[in-house]
C-alpha cells in the first residue's frame, strides 16, 4: 500500500525538525560542557592570581633615588649640626642646632629655613669677656623626638621640639615649632677640655634623659635623670658619673636598654651596665671580629634598643646583642651583612622597622634589615665622603649628610624589608632568645616589637595535624571499603553506606567544638585506659570470629547474619573498652607509677596539654574516614565481578582472592581515596581552629597543639592591615597550601594513571 505524499512529506519535515533539535541540543550542551570546564580552569587560575598578586610585593627591590622636581636638587649647605638633626612624622620638615645655639627649622627637600630661635640664652659665658659659647657637640634620639647640646665650658643642654600642625579637611599645614629647653647639667672639665661627641636616650619626660658625653682628652661621663622628692613632689635631678675604667681610646658611642657601649680603636666593644642610682659597671669586652681586628667606628642601636648595628674600620657590618648564657647575658656578633667599600662612618637606624643605613667615607649608602638579615640595595656616590643621615619615619625623605657639611635629599621606598628567604623559611636568631629558631609571631602590643615570620612551624602544624588524621581516617576508610566491598551481604552494605557517607555531612565546626570542649578532657583523664585500648581493639578484632563462633543464637538469613555480627563486634568491642576505663587507675599505676604526666616528662620530655595532636587527629580523621571510604568503595566495586567469580572457581579462598585481585585491580582508587583524604585534611581549619591550643610550635610530640596554615588564615587575616606585611605574608602563605594542594591532587592523578596503566598492561 502505497503511502499518500502528504503523509510522507509531513514524516520527512518531522524528522528532519527532530535531527535538527538534537543538533541544536548536542551543540548547546557542548558549548556549555566546554564553557563550564574553562570557568573551572579561569577560577582556579584567579585565584592564583590574586594570592600570586598579593604576595610578589614581598620580594620587590627596594628604590632609593636622589630627589627631582625635573632636575636633580643640588647639595644644600647645613646652618646647623648635622648630629642633632630631628624630622618629623611626615618627613616634611627637619630642625637642628647650629653651633651658635640657634636652632633652626629647614624644609626637606630644598632645606630652606622656615624659622629660627634661641636655644641657649646669651647670658651663659665661659668668661666675663667671651660671647654666647658655641656649641662643641650634639646628638638626637629619632625615636624620643629629643636632643642634647654641650656647649665649650661644659653645659649640657636638653631640648625637644614640638610641631604645631593644623589640618583642614584633607590639608596639613604647620603652624610653627616650639622647643623647650632645658639647661640641665654641667659637666666636670679641665679648663682647656671639651665635649667632642654626645649620644642621647631619650626617656619618657625631658628629665629622664640620659646622655653619654666624650671628650677631647678621652674621658668619658654618663649623666642621667634621677627621681627625687617625696611621694607627693616627684622631680627628677641630674647625676653625672665619670665613667671608669674607660677604654684606651673611644671611636664610638651608644646607649640602648640598660647599657653604655663604647667602641674602641683596638676592634674592642665596652659593655656597661646602668643601673639606677649607681655608676656604670663595665660587665665585659667583646672583640667582634678577633680573627682581624679593627676599630669600631659607629655604633646605632636599633628599634627596640636591644640590638646594635656596629660597622669598623674596614666596611665590615654586622648587628650584635645581648645574649643569655648559663653565666649571664652576653654581647654577642649574631649575623654579618655585606662588607662595604670603605671605613662606616655612621649608621641610621629606621624608626618603625629594624632596617638600617650605612654610610661610608667612599660614598657609599647600602641598606640592610637586620631580622631579614639581607643587605637590600648599595649604592655609591663616587667623590663624595659621608658624615650624618636622616631618616623619615615611614623611610620615604632621606637626608645624607657629607663630611662638608651639605645635605644630599633622597627618596628610599621599600615597604617590606623584613622579608627575606631566610626569613620565611629559615632559622632566625632573635633579639632576646639564645640561638636562632623557627618561630611565627606576628603582632604584640608594643610598636617596638619585632615580627616573626617563619612560615616553618605553620607547614610543619599543617603536616602533622594531618598525618595524625591520617593515621586514624586510613586504616579505618580502606578496611571498612574491603570489608563492605567483598565480605558484606549487599542488602546490609545498602544501608550502612548512606550512613557512613552522611558522616562527611557533618560540620567541622560542631566537630571541633565536641573535640575541643568534650573529648579533650576526657581524653586526658582516661589517657591510660584509651592507650591500652588501642591494643584491646586490635586483640577484639581478632577474636570476634571466636566470639561469634560462641554466640549462641544465629539467624539463617546472610544479610540478618551480618547485621548481627556488627552488633555483636560493636558489644564486644564496648564491652573491652568499658574494661579499659573501669581499670584506668591501675593501668596508670602498672604503666607509668602513678602520673602519666610526669613519667613523659621524665623519659620523653614532652608536656602533655590537654588539646593536642592526637585529639585533633581523631576528630579531623571522623571527617577523612567518608571520603577515603567513599572512593576506595567505589573503586572496589568496580572490579569486574567475573575476575572474582573465575578467582573462586579457581580454587581461591575469600581473601587470595582479594589480596591477588582485588586489592591490585582497585589500587589506583585506593591510592586516589588516600591523596583526596590528604588534600582534604590540608585544608581543614575549624576543627584545628578549636580543638588545639593553635600555638604555632615547632614540637613533634603529639601531646602538644599545633596551628596549621588554614587555621592561621582564618584567626589573622581579619585583623591585618590591607597592604602591610603581615597582609601580605598572610597571602603567600595561601599561595603556599594552594600550591601544595594542586601538587598532591595532580601526583595523585598521575600516580593513579600510572597504576592503572602497569595494571593493565600486564
Amino acid at each position: 500500500m502505497a503511502v499518500p505524499w502528504e503523509v510522507w512529506t509531513q514524516v520527512t519535515r518531522r524528522w528532519r525538525d527532530y535531527r535538527l533539535r538534537r543538533q541544536w541540543a548536542d551543540a548547546v550542551a557542548r558549548v556549555a560542557i566546554r564553557t563550564g570546564g574553562l570557568l573551572v580552569i579561569v577560577a582556579i587560575l584567579g585565584v592564583a592570581f590574586v594570592l600570586l598578586a598579593e604576595s610578589w610585593p614581598l620580594f620587590r627591590s627596594p628604590v632609593f633615588r636622589p630627589v627631582s622636581d625635573g632636575t636633580v636638587l643640588e647639595p644644600a649647605p647645613l646652618p646647623v649640626m648635622a648630629t642633632t638633626l630631628l624630622m618629623d612624622d611626615y618627613g616634611e620638615t627637619l630642625v637642628g642646632v647650629a653651633p651658635d645655639g640657634q636652632w633652626h627649622l629647614l624644609a626637606w627637600p630644598s632645606l630652606k629655613r622656615l624659622q629660627t630661635g634661641g636655644l641657649i640664652p646669651p647670658t651663659e659665658k665661659v668668661d666675663s669677656t667671651a660671647p654666647t659659647p658655641p656649641v662643641t657637640a650634639g646628638g638626637a634620639d629619632p625615636w624620643g623626638r629629643r636632643g642634647a647640646v654641650a656647649t665649650a665650658s661644659g653645659q649640657i643642654w636638653l631640648w625637644e621640639p614640638t610641631w604645631n600642625w593644623q589640618y583642614e579637611g584633607d590639608r596639613r599645614t604647620l603652624a610653627g615649632l616650639s622647643v623647650q629647653a632645658l639647661p640641665w647639667v654641667q659637666v666636670p672639665l679641665a679648663p682647656d677640655e671639651a665635649v667632642t661627641r654626645l649620644t642621647v636616650l631619650a626617656g619618657d619626660r625631658l628629665e629622664q634623659t640620659q646622655v653619654a658625653a666624650l671628650t677631647s682628652r678621652g674621658r668619658l661621663f654618663l649623666v642621667v635623670g634621677q627621681r627625687a622628692g617625696g611621694l607627693f613632689e616627684e622631680r627628677w635631678v641630674p647625676a653625672v658619673w665619670e665613667v671608669r675604667p674607660r677604654p684606651p681610646q673611644t671611636t664610638a658611642l651608644a646607649l640602648a636598654q640598660g647599657y653604655l657601649y663604647v667602641g674602641t680603636s683596638e676592634g674592642d666593644v665596652w659593655v656597661y651596665e646602668l643601673q639606677e642610682g649607681t655608676p656604670p659597671v663595665r660587665r665585659e669586652t667583646v672583640r667582634l671580629y678577633p680573627e682581624a681586628p679593627a676599630p669600631v667606628t659607629a655604633l646605632t642601636p636599633l628599634l627596640g634598643r636591644l640590638a646594635l648595628a656596629v660597622g669598623d674600620a674596614r666596611g665590615r657590618v654586622c648587628v650584635a646583642f645581648p645574649v643569655r648564657r648559663d653565666e649571664g647575658w652576653q654581647f654577642t656578633r649574631v649575623r654579618d651583612f655585606r662588607p662595604q667599600d670603605g671605613a662606616i662612618r655612621s649608621i641610621v637606624a629606621a624608626q618603625l622597622t629594624r632596617g638600617f643605613l650605612t654610610l661610608t667615607d667612599r660614598g657609599t649608602v647600602a641598606w640592610h634589615h637586620s631580622t631579614a638579615g639581607t643587605t637590600r640595595f648599595e649604592a655609591r656616590m663616587p667623590g663624595t665622603a659621608w658624615s650624618h643621615g636622616v631618616l623619615a619615619r615611614d623611610l620615604g625623605p632621606v637626608l645624607l649628610v657629607d663630611t662638608s657639611g651639605r645635605g644630599h635629599a633622597y627618596r628610599l621606598r621599600d615597604p617590606h624589608p623584613e622579608v627575606s628567604l631566610r626569613a620565611l623559611f629559615g632559622r632566625v636568631w632573635y633579639e632576646g632568645y639564645d640561638r636562632p629558631r623557627f618561630i611565627w609571631q606576628s603582632s604584640s602590643g608594643s610598636q617596638a616589637f619585632e615580627p616573626k615570620y617563619s612560615l616553618v612551624p605553620l607547614i610543619f602544624g599543617t603536616l602533622k595535624g594531618t598525618f595524625y588524621a591520617l593515621v586514624f581516617a586510613v586504616p579505618l576508610g580502606l578496611l571498612g571499603a574491603l570489608y563492605m566491598g567483598q565480605f558484606m551481604h549487599p542488602t546490609v552494605r545498602a544501608q550502612l553506606k548512606p550512613v557512613i557517607e552522611l558522616m562527611a555531612g557533618l560540620p567541622s565546626v560542631v566537630l571541633g567544638f565536641v573535640a575541643g570542649l568534650w573529648l579533650a578532657p576526657r581524653a586526658e583523664a582516661w589517657f591510660p585506659a584509651l592507650l591500652v585500648w588501642h591494643g584491646a581493639f586490635l586483640i577484639g578484632g581478632l577474636t570476634s570470629p571466636l566470639v561469634w563462633r560462641l554466640w549462641p543464637w544465629k539467624p539463617q538469613e546472610r544479610s540478618r547474619q551480618d547485621q548481627l555480627k556488627l552488633v555483636v563486634l560493636a558489644l564486644w568491642l564496648t564491652a573491652l573498652f568499658l574494661t579499659c576505663l573501669a581499670g584506668n587507675r591501675a593501668i596508670e599505676q602498672v604503666l607509668f607509677g602513678g602520673n602519666y604526666h610526669r613519667w613523659f616528662q621524665e623519659h620523653w620530655g614532652w608536656t602533655y596539654e590537654q588539646r593536642n595532636a592526637l585529639v585533633v587527629g581523631f576528630a579531623m580523621g571522623y571527617t577523612v574516614v567518608p571520603i577515603i571510604f567513599s572512593i576506595a568503595e567505589e573503586a572496589i566495586a568496580a572490579v569486574p565481578r567475573d575476575w572474582i567469580a573465575g578467582a573462586l572457581a579457581l580454587g581461591a579462598t575469600p581473601w587470595q582472592t582479594l589480596r591477588s585481585i582485588v586489592i591490585p585491580a582497585s589500587l589506583s582508587g585506593i591510592v586516589s581515596a588516600v591523596m583526596v583524604g590528604f588534600g582534604r585534611a590540608v585544608g581543614e581549619t575549624m576543627i584545628v581552629l578549636m580543638a588545639t591550643g593553635n600555638t604555632p610550635v615547632l614540637d613533634p610530640s603529639p601531646f602538644v597543639g599545633f596551628r596549621t596554615i588554614s587555621a592561621n588564615l582564618a584567626v589573622e587575616l581579619p585583623e591585618a592591615a590591607v597592604g602591610d606585611t603581615h597582609y601580605r605574608v598572610l597571602f603567600l602563605s595561601a599561595l603556599l597550601l594552594f600550591g601544595f594542594t594542586i601538587v598532591v591532587n595532580t601526583v595523585a592523578e598521575l600516580l593513579r594513571e600510572r597504576i592503572r596503566r602497569q595494571y593493565y598492561q600486564r
